[in-house]
């Protein structure tokens, strides 16, 4: 299923007007240059058209650059895009094994006095890396869940009418 970019925009919970700056989105051509809507092939998504593996890492660091987890300052959207866009290809199966009854997965960034690194874990596995490897240097955290997110898009669809199986982000592969 495809969405257009308003879809997109409502059913990841971030303005339009949002979308469009973070997107640097061409006016004449129609396409965007996020990092997290890039095709297989490095090409950006033209006309806003985009999948559910889209709306899902839109969703996804609008939440990480809402502030998710322990920060002491925001995240700017295409930066948290670019984090997601990291992981992009984790997001599903991250969705697929909660619903399966598996443990929690977190995408995200640790911050660190100098430098800092994306991470995609269930939180155990985060919090050891940190405290093992970082216990002192950590200045700020950014952790969303994609299935957490997958649950508020479902939320949104189903308040606005919109047509939306989470199984596609996974029955796609």
């Amino acid at each position: 299923m495809l969405y257009n970019r308003k879809t997109l925009c409502l059913l990841a919970g971030i303005q339009l007007e949002h979308f469009k700056e973070a997107a640097r989105v061409d006016p004449e051509t129609g396409v965007d240059n996020l990092p997290i809507t890039l095709r297989d092939d490095g090409r950006p998504s033209s006309h806003a058209r985009y999948d559910e593996l889209d709306v899902l890492a839109v969703a996804c660091a609008a939440q990480l650059a809402a502030g998710g987890g322990v920060v002491h300052r925001a995240m700017p959207f295409f930066v948290a895009s670019k984090i997601v866009g990291s992981v992009l290809g984790l997001l599903p199966d991250a969705v697929r094994l909660k619903r399966e009854g598996r443990e929690l997965q977190f995408i995200g960034y640790v911050s660190l006095t100098a430098g800092g690194f994306n991470v995609a874990d269930t939180m155990g596995k985060i919090a050891l890396k940190i405290a093992t490897d970082y216990p002192d240097e950590v200045v700020n955290v950014f952790l969303t869940s994609p299935a957490s997110v997958a649950v508020a898009i479902e939320a949104r669809a189903a308040d606005e009418g919109i047509d939306w199986k989470t199984e596609r982000l996974w029955q796609a592969e």
